[in-house]
């Protein structure tokens, strides 16, 4: 633990060990939704820990929190934020025609938790500037703590899932309002036109995929875009938005 000297671990549990890591967990996941102006950085995780045991915690424990306290920081931001984008996204006042388009470009070009933070204020940015409360708490975590949530190598895919689970999770809504919007013939050619432009911008970071390039090349041989009316463009957003909306296609889309 860089270099600190830490306790042994006690054989004796007292009558406040922390007897496994979902005591760990608990307790952080407490300790951080209190409504304060305390600091939550890890450091003061380990602080909370270390008061409620009345005693200093072992090498061993203090890795065991480490870890649990970025988890609970990552499981906070993933379900504030996806709460808020999909708050966004259920908007029946949003016109998808103009709205969509951008909020797919938007998603293709986040790749970490710093370009989320880059768009906050970015008034061209549609779905990140609705993501956060006032102070965006679990996004500033992450960001204030670079060394712990993006340097450190054994927290590398941990971070990276939950990253990837939030943008899969906004991808698939976006297209799950898509279907809706077509389905109920809230759509007409031009927007049509428009919806398709912007998912194969997108879906050219699963080009790979062979049912993909089958629905494109089926698609748009001898076609162009202006070509697509409301009947055979409903169609081919149909096939792209349920292409993408697989499990196998959401795990190939790039982050």
């Amino acid at each position: 633990m860089d270099g600190k000297k830490c306790p042994e671990v006690s054989d004796t549990p007292t009558p406040k060990s922390l007897n496994n890591s979902d005591d760990v967990i608990e307790h952080i996941r407490s300790w951080i939704q209190q409504l304060d102006t305390k600091s939550k950085m890890h450091e003061d995780a380990v602080k909370h820990i270390e008061s409620f045991v009345d005693r200093q915690i072992s090498c061993l424990e203090s890795t065991v929190v480490e870890r649990q306290y970025v988890k609970v920081v990552l499981e906070m931001w993933l379900r504030k934020s996806l709460r808020k984008a999909f708050d966004y996204l259920n908007d029946e006042t949003i016109d998808i025609s103009v709205e969509m388009p951008t909020l797919l470009k938007e998603l293709n070009s986040i790749n970490s938790f710093e370009d989320i933070g880059l768009t906050l204020n970015d008034a061209a940015c549609q779905l990140m500037t609705n993501l956060c409360d006032a102070g965006c708490q679990y996004l500033q975590l992450i960001l204030d703590q670079v060394d712990l949530f993006k340097n450190t190598p054994r927290f590398s895919v941990l971070v990276a899932s939950y990253f990837k689970q939030f943008k899969a999770s906004c991808i698939g809504k976006v297209f799950s309002r898509c279907l809706d919007d077509v389905g109920k013939d809230q759509t007409n050619g031009k927007r049509n036109r428009e919806l398709i432009v912007a998912l194969n911008v997108l879906l050219q970071a699963a080009s790979e995929d062979v049912g993909i390039q089958n629905v494109l090349e089926k698609s748009f041989t001898g076609k162009d875009v202006k070509d697509f009316d409301d009947a055979n463009g409903k169609d081919l957003i149909n096939q792209l938005a349920s292409l993408c909306l697989s499990a196998n296609l959401l795990k190939k889309c790039k982050d």
